[in-house]
């Protein structure tokens, strides 16, 4: 079918009939535009040589009825027809075309895959600087995230960790004494639970072909265990009756001090084990990374205070941990504790003078767990971030130059039809396969250094076991 436009208008009057044929659809002028002209000029020429201009003036008002009467209905149901056969073709291609689309888009995948390997392997030099860059910086930072994470950033693996508080007084005092804890215990309204614990050592007698050894251990008050929410492994913590003057001798120990002397065996619960040239029984067995306050302390022994003759305030030597209660906040618990010593300094100047009055306090005590690594570990990750970017910077360099160097490849694939966001997804590719490949590298790095990191760290460094890489 031939357009009817073929031959040029004759006049003007012509010219704008050819117009107002646009009012019908085109399927309609194709075929019968061409008749219609010459039918109008043979009205024309008829009204022409009947009755000159008011006869043509009839005729264009025939023309316009035709209009409104023909064109405008046939120019509607042509847009129905479009609009019916769009909707039938889209709904065709909804039932085809997702997985044709999506086998092509697969298949487009695997060539930008394919093509980037070989450029990978055209030039193993840039391809081993690029990975080598992004292992390295990758790897140090894992590795630095890793160690802030477990140290920094992880809660304590206690119940409610966010509730645990460490009471201290200001120097010169800095512990607590023995009548000063039993004040706090008895009158701060702060806490559901106090306790106390001071460190000291004790050898371990040779048995079962193990050699002597001197380990660190923690003597606790009472509830110690319940304030802190320890997770125990094997058997359980001290009882009401060996936590009072006079109990049995017991003691637990920590994970590896059970894989150490007992070789994980489970049957260590009930048995002896001599410390200090005293026998005592193991009652329980603390889960890996429950100790408190690091892994340094292997065992952990009842310190039985006797309430009614307590050592001088003079004497400070314990270390006290607290629980909120409901509702209490560090900041109320603080002042809390700041007006009972100011109480203790005016009901005892014989032991606190003006001039060092006793000053308390109490802090989150995750923030005092992790208080003296804290700036260490912090300039660590900010250092090795730093690499990191350095690294980055280094690898858009070096993809900078390298597509500097394929301008003439890209304007090849350009001119063989390739548009923009084609060229453009193969670049990115390319770098993903990269950085991929780069990062698996840098998590292995990382996995090493990360196990290096934990055999050299000091015993005394805080939550140094929790040090691992968290996916």
């Amino acid at each position: 079918m031939t357009e009817y436009r073929r031959t040029k208008p004759r006049n003007f009057s012509e010219r704008l009939y050819r117009v107002l044929l646009y009012a019908y659809p085109r399927s309609f002028r194709d075929e019968f535009g061409d008749a219609m002209i010459e039918f109008h000029r043979d009205r024309l020429a008829h009204a022409r040589r009947e009755a000159g201009l008011p006869r043509r003036a009839g005729v264009w008002a025939q023309v316009a009825t035709d209009l409104l009467r023909n064109a405008l209905p046939a120019r509607v149901e042509s847009v129905r027809r479009r609009i019916r056969k769009h909707a039938e073709a889209r709904a065709a291609r909804r039932e085809v075309m997702p997985a044709k689309r999506e086998e092509l888009m697969f298949q487009s995948f695997i060539q930008d895959v394919r093509f980037a390997l070989r450029g990978m392997r055209r030039t193993p030099a840039f391809t081993a600087t690029v990975l080598a860059t992004l292992a390295l910086g990758i790897g140090g930072s894992v590795a630095a995230f890793s160690a802030v994470n477990g140290v920094l950033l992880r809660p304590l693996p206690f119940r409610d960790p966010a509730r645990l508080v460490r009471l201290e007084h200001r120097a010169p005092y800095q512990t607590v004494s023995e009548p000063e804890f039993a004040d706090y215990r008895r009158d701060a309204r702060s806490f559901s639970r106090l306790a106390a614990y001071s460190d000291a050592f004790a050898i371990i007698a040779a048995g079962s072909g193990a050699e002597p050894e001197r380990l660190r251990v923690l003597q606790v008050t009472d509830d110690f265990f319940a304030t802190l929410g320890t997770t125990v492994l094997l058997g359980r913590t001290f009882t009401a009756e060996e936590e009072i003057r006079g109990g049995p001798p017991v003691v637990v120990i920590s994970h590896g001090l059970w894989m150490r002397r007992f070789g994980g065996d489970a049957a260590a619960v009930g048995q002896q084990i001599v410390m200090n040239d005293r026998p005592r029984t193991v009652v329980g067995v603390l889960a890996p990374g429950a100790e408190f306050p690091s892994n340094d302390y292997s065992a952990w022994l009842p310190t039985r205070l006797n309430y009614d003759t307590l050592w001088t305030r003079n004497n400070h030597y314990l270390s006290v941990i607290g629980r909120l209660a409901p509702g209490a906040s560090a900041e109320q618990a603080s002042a809390e504790v700041r007006a009972l010593a100011q109480r203790m300094s005016r009901d005892f100047p014989e032991t606190y003078s003006p001039d060092e009055p006793l000053i308390a306090g109490v802090v989150p005590l995750h923030n005092h767990t992790v208080a003296e690594v804290r700036p260490y570990l912090v300039t660590l990750l900010g250092a090795v971030l730093f690499v990191q970017l350095i690294a980055c910077v280094n690898v858009a360099n070096l993809l900078l130059a390298r597509g500097e160097a394929r301008r003439k490849e890209l304007a090849i694939r350009s001119a063989l039809g390739a548009g923009g966001l084609r060229v453009a997804r193969q670049a990115f590719t390319e770098s993903l396969l990269l950085a991929g490949m780069g990062g698996v590298a840098g998590v292995a790095l990382a996995a090493m250094a990360v196990r290096v990191l934990r055999s050299v760290v000091p015993a005394n460094v805080p939550r140094a076991q929790d040090i691992a890489i968290d996916p």
